[in-house]
């Protein structure tokens, strides 16, 4: 297919490391009375997939809000956390509520061009 996409669909799976889907994977498998290694879980038949290695401004290992943040809106921020700039650390309220720290969605922004967007 040539030309621009019509949609797009963005599957985020939270807490979905290699080891947690290999695990997954082989459960399933042996759930089904074999061995499990060769078994794929649905979203691995998909025609396209990616990884993404994810960590937050002051930690190595991300959490949902930081990571959500960086998706969606394409600015890193700290641990704990959630629709703000690095600028802002876990329970500064008060930085909390500058809007000049406040981040804003990349996937919101079709709706602004008319287009629909779903959660």
């Amino acid at each position: 297919r040539t030309g621009p996409a019509k949609n797009v669909i963005l599957f985020l799976g939270d807490g979905m490391s290699i080891a947690t889907v290999t695990a997954a994977r082989i459960y399933l498998g042996q759930l089904n009375n074999r061995p499990g290694e060769e078994q794929q879980l649905s979203f691995e038949k998909f025609p396209f997939t990616g990884l993404s290695k994810t960590y937050c401004v002051d930690s190595q290992v991300a959490d949902s809000a930081c990571s959500g943040t960086a998706y969606l809106t394409g600015v890193k921020n700290n641990i704990r956390t959630l629709g703000v700039t690095a600028d802002v650390g876990y329970k500064d309220w008060k930085a909390m509520q500058n809007q000049k720290f406040h981040t804003h969605s990349r996937v919101l922004c079709p709706l602004k061009d008319g287009m629909g967007v779903e959660f």
